[in-house]
C-alpha cells in the first residue's frame, strides 16, 4: 500500500488462470496498490477481472491514478464492494486505488474468464 502513485511500478504479468490477492489496506486519504498488473500477451486480450472487498475502490492506469490524487478529479473505473469488473487499459498497466479505506480492505485481480 502506498500514499501516492509512482511512475515506476513493478509490473506483474498475470498468466491466464492466475490471480492475485492484495494485503489489507487501511489509513486515511488515497491509498494505492504499489503494483501495476497486465494480462500476459496472447491470453485473450488486455482485460483483467478486479474485485474490491470490505470497501469500494478504483482501477486505472498510472495517469488516471496520478490525476485522481493531484487534480481533485476522480478518474478510473469504479469498483463496488464485491462486484467483479473486467477492466482494460490497453497496453498500460492497471493500478488499484481507494480513498479512506475501511480497515482490512483488499482487492483481487485475475486473468480469467467468467
Amino acid at each position: 500500500m502506498e500514499l501516492t502513485p509512482r511512475n515506476r511500478y513493478h509490473i506483474y504479468i498475470l498468466v491466464y488462470g492466475s490471480e492475485y490477492n492484495s494485503n489489507p489496506f487501511s489509513g486515511n486519504g488515497w491509498r494505492f496498490s504499489g503494483k501495476q498488473f497486465k494480462a500476459k500477451s496472447g491470453t485473450g486480450g488486455d482485460y483483467l477481472r478486479w474485485t474490491s472487498y470490505i470497501d469500494s475502490g478504483r482501477v486505472g492506469n498510472y495517469n488516471e491514478a496520478y490525476a485522481t490524487t493531484n487534480s481533485g478529479t476522480i478518474q478510473g473505473t469504479a469498483l463496488e464492494i464485491g462486484v467483479p469488473i473486467w477492466n482494460s487499459e490497453g497496453n498500460l498497466g492497471q493500478i488499484y486505488y481507494t480513498y479512506n479505506p475501511l480497515a482490512g480492505t483488499y482487492y483481487n485481480v485475475a486473468n480469467i474468464n467468467g
